[in-house]
């Protein structure tokens, strides 16, 4: 995993000695590990370079150089750009600019945005800067980086709260049906398995997981998020190999409709 591979976790004077070498290393690992399986994808990830959960700490001229070493680690290695946890229009914009101006074989980009956990998350769902996902999808229209000729596969929202995730995820329908690409543009989420940490939290607090949220009840939870159009599903921090166990038994699961009907029971009892 190449997400902590950055000035923000690693310190720069580390970062500046060991970060190619470490990007191409992780890239190597995934590689092998895949082996000649045609199933299983690369997916290369992009963090937020300048912190996590800090949109306001971002800086381009920080940002740029860093994101430039990810996309030369990554060229003609991986299968997918994952820009992944970021949380303003803003570093999304600068990262899709940067992505669109590199040479070679273009790749498809999944966009995925942390939202923030308001008091009582019956809300409308916001990014970690405030922007609302709506807003956020009429931004990124508004700047062409929807348009067909660009690279965008898919929108979602990861590293969130689990309960913020079906009302993103309707939100992000409807914002881009407004733009007519509801049928272009896949949706997804992969949430984790606690809120998520305050600003300056990544590097130095540690996390107390939730132990409600099983595999059983995850699966539960992603069933509900496919009948809302998501076909990306999955976990982020806090969420292990048993629960994504339970999310690959969806793809020939025939019994979805059964999860579903608990999944609408499980609400109808706690509303």
């Amino acid at each position: 995993n190449t997400y902590a591979v950055v000035p923000f976790h690693l310190g720069m004077e580390a970062y500046k000695a060991d970060g190619k070498r470490l990007l191409a290393l992780a890239v190597d690992l995934c590689i092998e590990a895949r082996g000649d399986r045609d199933d299983v994808a690369i997916l290369g990830s992009i963090p937020p370079i300048c912190g996590s959960y800090q949109p306001d700490s971002f800086d381009a001229s920080v940002a740029g150089p860093v994101i430039d070493d990810f996309l030369n680690a990554y060229c003609n290695k991986v299968d997918v750009l994952l820009l992944e946890t970021i949380g303003s229009v803003k570093e999304a914009d600068f990262y899709l600019r940067k992505i669109k101006e590199t040479e070679g074989k273009p790749l498809p980009v999944w966009l995925s945005f942390c939202l923030e956990i308001e008091p009582g998350y019956h809300q409308h769902p916001r990014l970690l800067s405030g922007d609302s996902l709506t807003s956020a999808v009429q931004a990124l229209s508004e700047s062409g980086h929807l348009d067909l000729d660009n690279r965008i596969e898919a929108i979602l929202v990861n590293c969130c709260d689990i309960r913020v995730v079906a009302l993103a995820l309707e939100e992000l329908r409807v914002a881009l049906a407004a733009t007519n690409k509801q049928h272009v543009i896949r949706t997804g989420a992969y949430p984790n398995a606690f809120s998520v940490p305050p600003p300056g939290a990544a590097n130095h607090t540690l996390r107390h997981f939730d132990s409600n949220i099983t595999p059983d009840r995850l699966k539960t939870r992603a069933v509900e998020w496919m009948a809302l159009g998501a076909d990306i599903v999955g976990g982020c921090c806090g969420v292990g190999p048993e629960h994504i166990e339970a999310l690959a038994k969806l793809r020939h699961n025939d019994d979805c409709n059964d999860d579903a009907r608990a999944e609408k029971k499980e609400l109808s009892s706690s509303a």
